[in-house]
Order: structure tokens, then C-alpha cells, then sequence
């Protein structure tokens, strides 16, 4: 023997192997359920939309997740099921001629109800993503937005 003591490779390899065996902990998944409340009658749809990421909030080619239901005079309620943790932003409206289009008029201003979620009203422009945002964890959530006409 020249002397030299084994070097830490063959250790750090074998607590690599042990480690890398292990399972990993799985992301938790949570449900993100969202109340639709103030809804004036029951005509049309109610749409709803999640986006989960700043730069794609409002464009409507980049949603992470959306649906629509039959509007119920009062309140809707729908839950988006299974969604990894992080931030999503909620917005909605109220297509009560059920032409599929959320309907303004020539300058833009709504002609049917709309709401986004942490109930953020806009002023001259849409809401920020970061103002409108819920953190989902590993536990569900629930999100109440009233619906503005």
C-alpha cells in the first residue's frame, strides 16, 4: 500500500445510489373552487378561466384551465380539480345572450357581467395578474367573486 487513503468517491456513489432509490415525494396536488356570486338571472352561461402565469394573464390562446356552465340565478360554483401548487388568477363573465363572446360596446365598456377573483375591480384597464392572484398549496381553496354588472 502506497500510503494513500481511499478517496470519498466511493462513498459519495454509494449514498448517491442509496438516495437516488428513494422515492420522491410527490407535488401535492390541491382543488381550486371558485363561487360565482350576484348573478342577476338565469339566461346564458357563466365562463370561467384560470391562468397561472403573469405573463399569459387574459390572453385567451394561453389559459391554463377553463369551463363554462349554465347560469343560475344567485350564485355558480365549479372546482378546478388537481392543480400543482402555485398562483392563479381568476376571471369571469356572464354571457347572458349566449353568443359565446363576452359583449362590450363601441368603447369597450361591458355590456355583461364580469368579475375577477380576490374581487379586484378595474380601473381605465384590466386588473394585474398579482392583484387578482390566490396561492394554492397542497390544501384545497375556495374563492368567492362577485360578479359586477
Amino acid at each position: 500500500m502506497s500510503g494513500r487513503r481511499p478517496g470519498l468517491a466511493p462513498f459519495a456513489a454509494a449514498l448517491g445510489l442509496y438516495f437516488g432509490a428513494l422515492p420522491i415525494a410527490a407535488v401535492q396536488a390541491a382543488d381550486l373552487t371558485v363561487d360565482v356570486d350576484n348573478l342577476r338571472n338565469s339566461l346564458g352561461r357563466v365562463f370561467i378561466t384560470v391562468f397561472n402565469d403573469r405573463a399569459a394573464w387574459l390572453d385567451a390562446t394561453r389559459t391554463f384551465a377553463d369551463t363554462s356552465v349554465a347560469s343560475v340565478r344567485g350564485r355558480v360554483t365549479v372546482t378546478f380539480k388537481e392543480l400543482p401548487p402555485g398562483r392563479y388568477a381568476v376571471v369571469t363573465f356572464h354571457d347572458e345572450n349566449n353568443n359565446g363572446r363576452f359583449d362590450q360596446n363601441f368603447l369597450g365598456l361591458p355590456l355583461e357581467g364580469y368579475a375577477f377573483s380576490q374581487n379586484v375591480r378595474p380601473f381605465l384597464s384590466a386588473p394585474r395578474f398579482d392583484a387578482a392572484a390566490v396561492e394554492l398549496g397542497g390544501e384545497d381553496v375556495e374563492t368567492a367573486i362577485h360578479m359586477v354588472y
